[in-house]
């Protein structure tokens, strides 16, 4: 069994080009003999002319002998019969048997050709017989080429030629395979490394055909598996991270409650923590599955039409709490709009961005959401007067567990997810989010749904 490509591409080249010269040699075989058929029939008849102008003027004497000399020297045979059929002049070992039907026609005047069905294929098998009148005597002359020098002359030079083509073309075609299969070779040992995890790929191949397009797809498929790896051990360390903090000041509070010198007022306070801790943890915990749940194709959508600004008014009117707590002053401006989507997605979508916003504005902000319409679309928008978000952080606020800033956040209680999950959601809806952001200037959120295309 053939198992290497190089060794496939040059059997199956070298058989493409042995079929091409067979084929091409019995087309230029019969191309030749058709070309040379013609061309004969025009020679026999200007020399059937010639040899009856010569014959007229050499005169009564030694024509015969003449004629005899003239086929051997042009390379004709000639044949020659008398009225009553007989034989006068034959070519040396030449068989005459084909004529005998035709030679009282040609002593009757006529010119005709004669073809032989029962030889070989081959240039030779016209003949031309003409009328001739020798000494006052009309005879029937038949002219017959003899190219069989010249046909083989042609069969070896078409050899050598085919040979010539084909050792040199196989030579060509070892080089050009290897060209072909090197870079195939290249993306091989190219994707046995990305199964290893070597993700750092050059293949090196600037070609703009095919085996190009697939090299720059590899590489890209690297880069981005790449990513994804880096973003997994991210992931995995932030996770880690998320989890080890909340724990570590589970274990440490209980263990000082397991100690009887804690007075009752510490106890309390340091139970407050740890339930606060488990909080965190089962948060970020729901979150998790939420966000992975949201990426899987099974996710349950349950898409209902109801009232948006109702919707909105009830989020503002839940958060009271908690922007009356930082006196922070909430504008709300909605118009009427009714949406056909997930309300539940959609209310932890508001509810992720109303609280970032009253989380990082400081106290007496504003905080102002506004709902308006679009030409097929709805558009939300959330702004703030807190903190801010730096252009470089603005690129990444929608990755897991990412925090803008963290050694200025740590005081804010949050894990990360927040802002990956309403991006999430707002996809699923085939919505667009957009973020517009000053550092000490506040940040806007802006979101835009379609009307009812879900």
């Amino acid at each position: 069994m053939i198992k290497t490509l190089y060794v496939r591409i040059v059997m199956t080249f070298t058989l493409v080009v042995v079929i091409s010269l067979l084929v091409s040699t019995l087309l230029a075989s019969k191309w030749f003999s058709e070309g040379a058929r013609k061309n004969v029939s025009e020679d026999l008849f200007r020399k059937s002319q010639q040899i009856q102008q010569i014959v007229t003027d050499a005169g009564p004497v030694g024509t015969i002998q003449f004629l005899d000399k003239l086929a051997i020297l042009r390379d004709y045979k000639l044949f020659l019969f008398e009225k009553d059929g007989g034989a006068v002049l034959l070519a040396d070992h030449a068989d005459y048997t084909d004529f005998e039907p035709f030679v009282t026609r040609v002593l009757h005047g006529e010119t005709v050709k004669v073809f032989h069905p029962s030889h070989a294929p081959g240039i030779g098998e016209i003949s031309l017989g003409v009328p001739i009148q020798l000494n006052g005597e009309a005879y029937a002359m038949f002219i017959q080429p003899d190219l069989l020098p010249q046909l083989k002359s042609f069969q070896s030079t078409t050899a050598v030629i085919l040979l010539s083509v084909l050792t040199f073309g196989s030579l060509l075609i070892l080089v050009a395979a290897r060209y072909l299969v090197k870079p195939i070779q290249r993306m091989t040992v190219a994707t046995r490394g990305i199964a290893k995890g070597n993700f750092e790929v050059d293949l090196k191949i600037k070609s703009k055909d095919e085996l190009g397009e697939l090299a720059q797809s590899i590489q890209h498929m690297a880069r981005e598996l790449g990513q994804l790896e880096r973003m997994r051990q991210d992931f995995v360390s932030n996770v880690s991270h998320e989890m080890q903090s909340p724990l570590t000041s589970i274990s440490g509070f209980a263990q000082v409650l397991s100690s009887e010198v804690v007075s009752e007022e510490d106890r309390l306070h340091y139970a407050h923590i740890i339930h606060m801790e488990s909080q965190r943890l089962s948060r970020l915990s729901e979150n998790l599955l939420k966000l992975t749940s949201l990426e899987s194709e099974n996710h349950p959508f349950h898409s209902v039409t109801y009232r948006l600004d109702r919707q909105l008014q009830e989020i503002v009117l839940a958060a009271e709490p908690l922007w009356v707590g930082k006196h922070i002053d909430i504008g709300l401006d909605v118009v009427e709009a009714s949406i056909k989507a997930d309300k539940d997605q959609l209310t932890q979508v508001w509810n992720n961005l109303l609280y970032n916003a009253i989380k990082f504005t400081p106290e007496g902000g504003q905080i102002n959401m506004v709902l308006s319409k679009v030409e097929n679309a709805i558009v939300v928008e959330i702004s703030d007067s807190g903190v801010g978000i730096s252009e470089g952080d603005m690129k990444r606020i929608f990755e897991r567990f990412y925090k803008a800033d963290p050694s200025r956040q740590w005081k804010v209680e949050g894990n990360g997810l927040g802002l990956a999950i309403v991006k999430k959601i707002i996809d699923i809806h085939q919505g667009i989010i957009e973020v517009e952001s000053k550092l000490g200037k506040g940040t806007t959120f802006r979101i835009k749904l379609p009307y009812g295309s879900l």
